[in-house]
């Protein structure tokens, strides 16, 4: 009995990204081929993975650097919220004051809060949330997370 192939998994959005102008290099490939070139290069992907790929390319064009290593893209619960909150996290940088986690945990629940969102919507704040929030925004926060920020 011969073995099983190998599975096939996610690819990560910088290998998503650069499969995008395969197709457009040799439109003449077949989505086996373009397949087999991406099973070459990665070590995985099928035609299926690569129908979807072609089918979001747009999107995987615009990505961002920063994101190149996740496998997918979130969009945020409540942008208004977090919007608000880089307004205020940036504010607070122009001024010198120094965050600490709890603080910035706080005023996010506040400006949750404002906004509208209602008790039963409202994100928990967790210290694992702000470790994300940190690892988002570290890209115009820049130095200032690290140094100032007692998060």
């Amino acid at each position: 009995m011969p073995s099983r192939p190998k599975a096939t998994g996610n690819l990560i959005l910088e290998q998503k990204k650069k499969t995008c102008p395969w197709n457009e290099e040799h439109g003449a490939f077949t989505q086996l081929q373009l397949a087999a070139r991406a099973m070459r290069e990665f070590n995985r992907a099928g035609p299926g993975i690569i129908s979807g790929i072609l089918r979001d390319r747009k999107t995987y064009l615009l990505v961002k650097e920063a994101d190149l290593k996740c496998k997918r893209t979130r969009s945020l619960v409540f942008p208004a919220v977090d919007e608000e909150l880089a307004k205020w996290v940036l504010h607070c940088q122009s001024k010198h004051v120094m965050l600490s986690g709890d603080l910035i945990k706080a005023k996010s629940k506040r400006f949750a809060t404002l906004s509208g969102v209602q008790n039963d919507q409202l994100l928990s704040f967790s210290n694992g949330w702000l470790q994300t929030y940190e690892r988002t925004r570290r890209e115009w926060l820049g130095e200032y997370w690290g140094i100032t920020c007692a998060a």
